[in-house]
């Protein structure tokens, strides 16, 4: 917490490594599905 503060806030710091690879597998998800649902790339079954 300290660390994101010291560098200007609105961060997120992680204590392992594996936390951080899954932070941004989750982060480039958000990202790719709000690509995808206003270009019709989604479908509901």
């Amino acid at each position: 917490m300290y660390a994101a503060k010291n560098n200007g806030g609105n961060q997120s710091r992680f204590f392992a490594r594996n936390m951080h690879k899954a932070s941004q597998l989750r982060y480039r998800l958000i990202a790719d599905l709000r690509q995808a649902l206003p270009a019709g790339q989604l479908r509901l079954y």
